[in-house]
């Protein structure tokens, strides 16, 4: 718990009612993933407010009041270890499931995006239920070529 709190010690929150979903320790790799929502702005907003809190102001976060907020990280096969890079990505979601690129690179032709990390990108959707939510994730991610990539199939199912 002493991790769980010093991350919403970060980022200046102090609410109890902060529900952590799924804690992931693989080896030094360390991933929390709450029942907190990611600001609805663009991602300059985000950029602004770690900005902010670095800087000792208040942050402007935005929190979603009704709904379940999840993602699903999709890595390189054999990541945290040794693993392959240049593995042409999906493109971006669209509609209500966001895609973060993380791991990503353009090729040199400037077209395709390719894998260049361990951690690739995340598909992040917002649903009524931690079911929907899943539903609706996995579902994009079945229709992806995946090849050379994995993701864990069990995000959020300890809150149902």
């Amino acid at each position: 718990m002493e991790q769980l709190n010093f991350i919403t010690n970060i980022l200046g929150m102090n609410d109890k009612n902060i529900i952590i979903l799924d804690y992931l320790d693989a080896g030094t790799h360390k991933e929390v993933i709450s029942k907190l929502d990611y600001p609805a702005s663009p991602a300059s907003d985000f950029a602004q407010n770690i900005s902010d809190i670095l800087d000792g102001k208040e942050p402007n976060l935005t929190w979603t009041e009704q709904g379940v907020t999840l993602g699903v990280v999709v890595a390189s096969e054999g990541y945290p270890l040794a693993y392959e890079k240049g593995v042409e990505l999906p493109e971006k979601t669209s509609g209500d499931i966001i895609t973060y690129y993380a791991g990503a690179k353009f090729a040199e032709n400037g077209k395709a995006l390719l894998s260049n990390g361990g951690r690739v990108y995340m598909l992040v959707t917002t649903a009524d239920t931690v079911k929907a939510a899943q539903d609706k994730i996995y579902a994009q991610i079945a229709q992806q070529n995946t090849d050379g990539l994995f993701y864990r199939t069990d995000i959020g199912s300890k809150a149902l």
